[in-house]
């Protein structure tokens, strides 16, 4: 071979190799950009969001939720929405704590669906809040996306292979134009505990012998809730009549059986937590 032709194919050869082994750094350091840029979305993503449900965190839901309030337009009606659960530590201690872990997933996801896109967040805990957009947010609509809500959460859902029914206490309260996000959450708050203090209210009269112990007045007798019932007969009998007393022996603390009422259904309103399952089940409510 001519020595020209030798020293230009040995030229030509390092040429490619040097190009080759440039290419192959050139790859490795745009593998490792964007390595960097996904760790970076994580780290983003982690910051804003809950671990556990996927939501976006407090401090996002005030960032976002200022967002909307500064460009929501003159026409639009947004509501702040507080929704917190009914005894969760219940959960926990009945069934273990990957179990409440199942229930707040849940809760998140029917909470979003609820929302149909509006913004939703985990707040921490066993509290949720919302911005969405309402109807006409005056007095009933707000009671009735509030009871729509409590209804959607309290749908049975299974926990630890369980059949299990779970409230949630809900307040919902107006965003009109120029109110801080603050205090609109503030009164969604107030109006969370007001729903919950109903709630507790109604238990405490709720004449349940399954699953309440009942509440007697020292005269021995005791006041019948504002629910529709049945009679010993089976009769079903309007709320107004059970504003009756029911007198109970005062040595026996008994209560004459034709007296005693009884449920319409299994589901009994005012329990927060009931295991829905077949087999014989054990309260887990409490006031």
């Amino acid at each position: 071979m001519d020595p020209l032709t030798a020293v230009v194919a040995l030229s030509a050869m390092a040429g490619f190799g040097s190009a080759w082994q440039m290419r192959r750094r050139a790859l490795r350091a745009e593998a490792r950009l964007a390595r960097m840029s996904d760790e970076l979305r994580a780290e983003r993503y982690a910051a804003a969001h809950d671990p556990l449900t996927g939501l976006p965190n407090r401090r996002t839901f005030h960032s976002l939720g200022n967002a909307m309030l500064a460009n929501a337009t003159g026409g639009q009606r947004l509501a702040a929405v507080v929704l917190d659960l009914d005894d969760f530590k219940l959960v926990n201690d009945r069934y273990g704590h990957a179990a409440g872990d199942e229930v707040l997933v849940t809760v998140a996801r029917r909470f979003a669906a609820y929302a149909n896109g509006d913004l939703v967040a985990r707040m921490g805990g066993d509290e949720f809040a919302g911005l969405i957009h309402g109807g006409s947010c005056d007095e009933g609509w707000l009671r009735q996306a509030a009871r729509r809500l409590a209804n959607t959460v309290a749908a049975p859902m299974r926990v630890a292979g369980r059949p299990v029914r779970i409230t949630a206490s809900v307040g919902l309260a107006p965003v009109s134009r120029g109110t801080h996000l603050m205090e609109a959450l503030q009164q969604a708050d107030a109006e969370m505990y007001r729903a919950k203090a109903r709630r507790q209210r109604d238990e405490r009269y709720a004449d349940t012998d399954r699953y309440l112990d009942t509440e007697w007045y020292a005269d021995g007798e005791r006041h019948a809730d504002d629910e529709p019932y049945r009679d010993a007969d089976g009769n079903r009998r309007p709320a107004h009549e059970g504003h009756r007393t029911f007198p109970r022996d005062p040595e026996t603390r008994s209560r004459p059986t034709n007296q005693r009422r009884t449920p319409e259904t299994s589901s009994v309103p005012g329990r927060h937590l009931v295991d829905t399952s077949p087999t014989p089940s054990t309260d887990l409510g409490g006031s």
